[in-house]
């Protein structure tokens, strides 16, 4: 006997839906974010590495001086930093280069009290990522005594002070951020300079205030800030009764920060640049979220080996809507496939 027509099309049906559900997994914001927080955490073990040293002007002075061990010089940092950390950024990252670049800006500023003066401009690292031209400005940059000071350099002092506060309260260094990247005063009819010191607000204008406060929003929403870290809380709190509505609102959580807290924060900062900040606060989200479950006194009984890569937006199947209404794209498909499983599934009887 022939097999069904019916039993055909539904096969069809599922084959369909499993190449999409995979590319959606490969290339995606959720990924990035992945990759965003594998980075950091790479970068920081790195970063102790190198703050174990000491400052250079104090080793350069103590001749009884010993490296400590696992200690790594600023070259080896940067080294380290290119070639185990940034490679963790997936091919699907949008603007991969461009970030890289931006990590390694932020580099020269971490690094400089810990090598001899200018020493990183010679770093193979440095020379690998940045053009000649912009070496040798880095060079120049780092032979002026209040270079940090100054707000033409600002792309190297994208400093981000993340707290589980409402960004309001004015201590997150933002305006900084925004004023620094200039998407959002094309023809700089903004006060230059403007101050970089944290203590200090540089002005800003209408476009980049609603786009700080609409972050500052999105940041609330899902418990990341006031109310205090209500992202944890709720996980700490839960019971068998409501775990599982605690699991899907944790990934809600994560969805809208990884679908609408990005874009708040990008209407004003390139994405590239952006990243410092995203980065961050995404793997403070996760941090959270795992405190919340590593302290709880029954996480297996109520979560089970839940963990924020459960959640859809990362490829698990927590808060998964139906795939027919995820993906609107091949809402055609799907329904013409159905169309053919009734036809079919009437004509064969």
């Amino acid at each position: 006997m022939p097999p069904s027509p019916l039993l055909a099309c539904l096969a069809l049906l599922t084959l369909l839906a499993t190449p999409l559900t995979m590319a959606q997994l490969e290339c995606s914001e959720g990924q990035s974010r992945l990759d965003s927080g594998d980075f950091l955490e790479c970068r920081q073990q790195h970063q102790a590495r190198l703050h174990s040293m000491g400052i250079w002007i104090v080793r350069s002075t103590n001749p009884a001086w010993q490296a400590p061990a696992g200690g790594i010089s600023a070259c080896e940092y940067l080294q380290d930093l290119h070639n185990t950390c940034l490679p963790l950024y997936s091919n699907c990252t949008a603007g991969k280069v461009a970030i890289m670049k931006v990590w390694m800006r932020q580099a020269v500023a971490d690094t400089e009290i810990y090598g001899a003066p200018a020493e990183i401009v010679g770093c193979p690292a440095t020379t690998e990522v940045l053009v000649p031209t912009e070496v040798a400005e880095v060079a120049d940059m780092l032979g002026q005594t209040y270079w940090r000071q100054e707000s033409r350099y600002c792309s190297y002092l994208l400093h981000y002070h993340p707290r589980p506060l409402p960004l309001s309260l004015y201590n997150h260094n933002l305006d900084k951020l925004v004023r620094c990247d200039a998407t959002c005063d094309p023809d700089n009819t903004l006060p230059q300079p403007f101050p970089l010191f944290q203590e200090e607000k540089a002005h800003i204008n209408g476009r980049m205030n609603h786009s700080i406060m609409e972050y500052s929003q999105c940041l609330s929403d899902i418990g990341l800030i006031s109310p205090p870290l209500s992202l944890k809380t709720n996980i700490t709190s839960a019971t068998w009764r409501n775990g599982t509505d605690v699991k899907w609102s944790t990934c809600a959580s994560f969805k809208t920060f990884v679908q609408n807290c990005t874009s708040s924060l990008r209407n004003c900062i390139r994405a590239e640049s952006a990243e410092v900040v995203l980065t961050q606060d995404f793997s403070r989200m996760v941090k959270l979220v795992t405190d919340g479950l590593n302290s709880h006194v029954a996480r297996s009984e109520v979560f089970g080996d839940f963990n924020h890569t459960h959640c859809d937006v990362f490829g698990g199947d927590v808060s998964r809507a139906e795939w027919l209404n995820a993906d609107k794209n091949h809402t055609g498909l799907v329904l013409l496939v159905i169309t053919l499983v009734v036809f079919y599934g009437s004509e064969y009887k």
